[in-house]
């Protein structure tokens, strides 16, 4: 399981961020508003980050780094270090 580069957690998940903006649509006229709102579309604003869940630090930048973060092992800052999460 990796650690994170950080904190030196032992983690096996990371948080997904990352910014959207989303186009709304609904019809107004003279007596108001009408109708449902419909999602016209929608943008990734930026890039997606990936962060310890522990630290909170952003430690990818990438969907390939995530993936290969879980693939290889990641060794740790402080071998000395007793931080899990979650107590494991």
């Amino acid at each position: 399981m990796p650690y994170c580069p950080e904190c030196d957690a032992n983690i096996d998940f990371l948080y997904s961020i990352w910014n959207e903006t989303i186009h709304y649509q609904e019809h107004f006229s003279g007596s108001g508003f009408e109708g449902d709102v419909e999602e016209v579309d929608s943008e990734l604003n930026g890039s997606r980050e990936f962060e310890c869940p522990e630290c909170g630090d952003v430690i990818l930048r990438t969907i390939e780094a995530a993936e290969e973060f879980f693939e290889e092992e990641t060794p740790r800052q402080n071998p000395n270090s007793d931080i899990r999460i979650n107590n494991v």
